[in-house]
């Protein structure tokens, strides 16, 4: 009995132990799997932060691109401005008018009548123009910051 009490005991022992083993190798094979994982969040967090970055970099020179188009067009518009006020531009639009023939034979059909439009008339009209071209330039910047932050996400998924 006593033969069977120490057979025990030794078979006890050496499951202890290689429970023991087992534990440490499970306790290992666990900690290779959180590190992988941990490792893999990592590279994806960076691969996000990359595209972040390369996305408000795309809007902020978009940004400056839209802002130099609106200056531009502000400058073109005060330009304008400027030249119908001193006379330097005319504008003209064309007029329906009963003009006498010529004594040529040239009928009314062959001549253009012109309207001469007053400074301040094609002013308006000028800034009827600038405020849809400004509407049109404001619009394209929207477009590219959503098709940028589209192909963004795309990017990262």
């Amino acid at each position: 009995m006593m033969l069977l009490a120490a057979m025990a005991c030794a078979a006890a022992i050496a499951w202890l132990g290689a429970s023991g083993r087992a534990n440490q190798a499970c306790e290992a094979r666990q900690a290779r799997i959180e590190a992988n994982a941990a490792a893999g969040l990592a590279a994806q967090f960076e691969r996000h932060r990359n595209a972040e970055r390369a996305l408000r970099d795309r809007i902020n020179a978009d940004s400056t691109r839209h802002q130099q188009e609106i200056a531009d067009l502000e400058r073109s518009k005060h330009d304008l401005a400027a030249r119908l006020r001193t006379g330097a531009v005319r504008v003209s639009v064309p007029a329906t008018a009963c003009l006498p023939a010529a004594g040529g034979g040239t009928s009314a059909a062959d001549q253009t009548a012109r309207a001469e439009l007053a400074p301040e008339t094609a002013l308006a009209l000028d800034g009827i123009a600038a405020d849809g071209d400004t509407a049109i330039i404001e619009l394209n910047h929207c477009i590219a910051a959503y098709d940028a932050a589209r192909a963004a996400v795309g990017e990262t998924r």
